[in-house]
């Protein structure tokens, strides 16, 4: 009786324990939300739409871009960790949250964060409208020096890794460039086809129409490895820059995050990424290259480049 009395209650006490659980195993059985801290245009926000649209299927469920610009990611940071970690949030990231947390600490940092896969790389490029008496990034430079502060030049939100490149520029080159802060790249296009601004740093997305129609001109590239179809002189072969400085965007998600659902999600979006669609419909289309990192290794080259980058960012004279 005794023995029949104690396999009962232990059947009750599991099945108390497996309805107590969280059932990773149904996942996804909700709608999924990709925060997006630029705004709609912007190269994060083509990339987030590209991404959810291919991946719908495989996911099984709807997966929804929501925008939360302000303050060069901050906001959107925040709301993600404001959320529960169950799978139902995701923030596309970028580099430039190193930079960002660094000039303007918060109650969280890099580590407040679970690091599901890094997703492509792309270059940032210096350009012109096609009217600009700047027919190369020397002459671009000659004028800066013979004019300081007088030069704008625009670029996403500060922190970003295009006000970095400018920053770095205005240190190698010893000139002084006025950053002009957009919200998003596409913003910032707006501005110097208008010209309120003399140039521009930006990823090849958000102008490739108006680079391809011959309205924008192309002066340098801070990539080591030429675009398929763009031939322009590298900040490295100029000995300005000694290291191959991309923008990179991922997935990140509030830690805390089961292992399943972030493995859940790795694997859905790496399926999205490696397809021979994925190559033809988006990194060709917009000129980016494949950056595929799992959590593991994403993670590690996070810490990676925070090494790199923090005494960069501590070498750079700050803006009065």
């Amino acid at each position: 009786m005794c023995k029949k009395s104690f396999t009962i209650s232990m059947m009750v006490l599991m099945l108390a324990l497996v309805l107590q659980s969280p059932v990773w195993a149904a996942y996804p059985d909700k709608h999924l939300n990709i925060l997006v801290w630029g705004n709609p245009g912007a190269a994060t926000d083509i990339l987030a739409r590209s991404l959810a649209a291919a991946s719908e299927k495989s996911f099984g469920q709807p997966i929804q871009i929501v925008n939360k610009a302000g303050g060069s990611g901050i906001v959107a940071m925040s709301y993600l960790l404001s959320k529960p970690a169950d799978g139902t949030w995701c923030l596309l990231n970028t580099n430039s949250m190193i930079s960002v947390l660094h000039d303007r600490p918060q109650s969280f940092n890099l580590d407040s964060f679970d690091y599901v896969l890094r997703i492509v790389t792309d270059p940032e490029f210096i350009a012109v409208r096609k009217e600009s008496p700047y027919k190369t990034i020397d002459e671009l430079l000659q004028a800066a020096k013979k004019k300081p502060g007088e030069l704008k030049i625009g670029g996403a939100l500060l922190g970003s890794i295009a006000w970095l490149v400018a920053k770095q520029i205005e240190k190698v080159a010893d000139v002084k460039l006025n950053y002009i802060p957009y919200p998003g790249n596409r913003d910032a296009v707006v501005a110097v086809l208008g010209g309120h601004v003399d140039m521009i740093v930006s990823a090849l997305a958000p102008m490739l129409g108006v680079f391809k129609s011959g309205d924008m001109r192309l002066l340098a590239s801070t990539s080591t490895e030429p675009e398929t179809d763009v031939k322009v002189p590298t900040f490295i072969e100029k000995k300005m820059m000694n290291i191959d400085q991309v923008m990179w965007r991922g997935i990140i998600m509030k830690k805390g995050t089961s292992p399943e659902v972030i493995e859940k999600l790795h694997a859905t979006f790496k399926k999205t990424i490696l397809s021979p669609e994925w190559k033809e419909q988006y990194l060709e289309k917009y000129q980016q290259r494949q950056g595929y990192m799992g959590p593991a290794e994403f993670t590690k080259a996070m810490k990676d480049e925070e090494k790199l980058t923090i005494p960069l960012l501590q070498s750079i004279p700050k803006s009065k």
